[in-house]
């Protein structure tokens, strides 16, 4: 969700009008708005790599990290920057950076086959993570 509004809002920002206003007479599908805030983003994330940024920088504001929130169906959390360790906490293996071979299920997911080794499952997510290319900016 996050990601969605912070491409949303470097689209609307490029093209230097009101977050509120819906037509500008201009041509563009919803995909294409996108699109082009996730370039406006990684363009703005490969400077800040180039220039020293790490991700130990990219983060959100003290006030979310420390303060619960005030109203809504999270009312009370405060936001967790470590979210593998908060599903680990609630029994939930998380692998990261390994290669699934192959999904095992015929309607819904066994189990998969990573690297020769059978893991069983009922649940797989699968994400792919970028690095900027800092030579762009």
């Amino acid at each position: 969700m996050v990601k969605w509004f912070e491409e949303l809002r470097a689209f609307a920002d490029s093209m230097e009008i009101c977050k509120y206003v819906t037509r500008t007479g201009l041509d563009f599908t919803a995909d294409d708005v996108y699109k082009i805030g996730e370039r406006i983003i990684n363009i703005e994330k490969a400077f800040n790599t180039r220039e020293g940024f790490t991700r130990k920088d990219d983060t959100l504001l003290k006030r979310f990290l420390e303060n619960p929130l005030p109203d809504g169906p999270s009312k009370g959390h405060i936001c967790n920057l470590e979210p593998k360790k908060a599903v680990e906490e609630k029994g939930i293996k998380v692998l990261t950076g390994d290669k699934v071979v192959k999904a095992l299920g015929e309607k819904s997911v066994e189990g998969i086959i990573k690297d020769k080794r059978k893991i069983k499952c009922d649940a797989v997510v699968l994400a792919i993570g970028i690095r900027p290319k800092v030579d762009l900016a």
